[in-house]
């Protein structure tokens, strides 16, 4: 542990002693919070506490003298004592004389900088890849303060936040926890599936980005839908939109530029790796994942795999597996991911009950949690972690009995309750449509539209409109889709045409 007097700069604690004296509103700038154990050594605490007491007391003030804090510390023996014997009197009239107001922010920084390092010393943390005043290389002491310079505060927490998520990841006792990047084993992944077959940003379904406005940071969105109908796969679909390079193009045939590729994670609890890839190597193609699956390709399917491999080696997507799970252990892959690959997309499939998340409820709260309640935790932290690292995050619940109802098909519909939604900032509901659908939107299939197979119910959006039916042919087997029409939960036709747009980071909507 380093010796915490060397980790005060003396130099900063000089100049905002000074500033404040000069101008004691600063320290209530809306930006601006200090405490005593900022300042370090008790002499340097009781000149603060001096100047803030004199403050707080006349909030109009507008200097403060050295006289000032004499007269005031004068009435405490024993803090006086410790004033005198550093000659206090002496050393606030040089910072008066010589601060620099128009440094007091750099100043102010490094001195909260430097008390959150000392914090994380006194807690035992190894703190000198960040600053170690002890070292004898000056020239990396010197690189070291120029580092730290350029670093916030949530940069130096992050840093030891990684730190505690790959320590515990490597202590992962249960091994229920699995990583890999999504190009292992993609070498030979084309030959197996040759010989021995296996198994922000605008949204490829450019209603979604009229109705959605593209994939948003910050904000969380609930798909629901029942089992098979695609929760998965759709998620791999926006996936390989946010992250592959190259598409290719059913209608010319050729492959298509994609925008720029961004950072993604997906999160499974029941595909493996192998499953996920084939599944995003059918997106990217557009070959059917059941001709993939037969292998024996003829000669142009086979190029066209092949160059969607290599489409996807290149793309930054970080697979992880993951059977049995707590809220806390989705949270730190999620915020390993962020903080070690600079993840702005997330997808979490999905939220459901394990047993480990029971358990560890248990314990966090000391009491068992029903279902919904539990839930809807789990949904609020997600959407804790869009906002705080001003992330897009998508996850995806199953669907009750009551979603058989049409009339029932909105939150009540959600298995462990309406309330899982509360904090999504967009919420959908996917089915395979039936013929009891069909029935409601005949009148749009006399005057030629095309019949769907697939609709999505936007039941909740806070970006605009709700309660939206899109209407839809899905070839889940490469996840190609043509929108048909769109109408409202009556059948009513709703007049929302297509968007497309080009990305670009700084313009996502907040």
């Amino acid at each position: 542990m380093i010796n915490n007097n060397l980790l005060i700069p003396k130099r900063a604690v000089f100049n905002v002693i000074g500033c404040l004296c000069k101008n004691p509103q600063l320290m209530f700038e809306e930006n601006v919070k200090l405490d005593k154990k900022d300042f370090g050594t008790d002499f340097y605490k009781i000149l603060f506490g001096a100047i803030n007491n004199l403050a707080v007391s006349n909030v109009k003030i507008n200097e403060i003298t050295a006289v000032d804090i004499d007269n005031y510390l004068a009435e405490h023996v024993k803090l006086y004592k410790i004033y005198e014997s550093e000659n206090g009197f002496s050393f606030i009239g040089s910072a008066i004389q010589n601060a620099n107001t128009d440094l007091f922010e750099t100043n102010y920084s490094m001195l909260k900088k430097m008390s959150l390092l000392r914090d994380f010393n006194d807690h035992g943390f190894d703190i000198t890849d960040i600053i170690d005043p002890a070292s004898s290389d000056l020239a990396m002491r010197q690189k070291q303060v120029e580092e730290l310079s350029k670093m916030s505060l949530q940069d130096i927490i992050d840093k030891f936040n990684l730190k505690f998520v790959s320590l515990k990841n490597e202590w992962n006792l249960e091994g229920n926890h699995k990583s890999y990047d999504i190009s292992d084993g993609l070498d030979t992944l084309l030959e197996e599936l040759h010989k021995d077959p296996e198994y922000g940003y605008p949204f490829l379904n450019t209603y979604y980005n009229t109705i959605f406005r593209g994939m948003r940071y910050g904000k969380l969105m609930i798909k629901s839908a029942g089992t098979g109908v695609g929760k998965t796969r759709t998620a791999l679909l926006d996936i390989a939109s946010v992250s592959a390079s190259h598409i290719f193009d059913l209608e010319t045939m050729r492959w298509k530029e994609n925008g720029h590729n961004y950072a993604s994670c997906f999160i499974s609890t029941e595909l493996d790796k192998s499953e996920l890839q084939t599944c995003l190597i059918a997106i990217i193609s557009g070959v059917p994942e059941d001709v993939i699956k037969l292998g024996n390709f003829e000669p142009a399917i086979y190029e066209r795999i092949k160059r969607a491999i290599e489409v996807l080696k290149n793309s930054p997507i970080s697979l992880h597996y993951i059977e049995d799970f707590s809220i806390a252990d989705i949270e730190q892959i999620i915020e390993k991911d962020i903080l070690e690959k600079n993840i702005k997309f997330v997808w979490f499939d999905y939220l459901q009950i394990t047993p480990k998340l029971s358990r560890t409820i248990q314990e966090e709260y000391g009491m068992g949690l029903r279902e919904d309640q539990i839930l809807q935790n789990f949904s609020a932290r997600l959407k804790n972690i869009a906002t705080r690292y001003n992330v897009y995050v998508c996850t995806a619940t199953q669907l009750n009995r009551n979603s058989k109802e049409k009339e029932n098909r909105d939150a009540t519909s959600i298995r462990g309750g309406s309330a899982t939604i509360d904090k999504a900032d967009h919420a959908i509901q996917m089915y395979k449509v039936t013929a009891s659908d069909l029935k409601l939107v005949e009148h749009m299939l006399n005057r030629g539209f095309q019949q769907p197979n697939f609709m999505h119910i936007i039941y909740k959006n806070r970006s605009g409109q709700n309660n939206v039916i899109v209407w839809s042919q899905m070839n889940h087997s490469n996840m190609r889709e043509t929108v048909c029409f769109c109408t409202d939960p009556d059948g009513n036709p709703l007049n929302i045409t297509p968007t497309t747009f080009e990305f670009k980071d700084e313009n996502i909507a907040a």
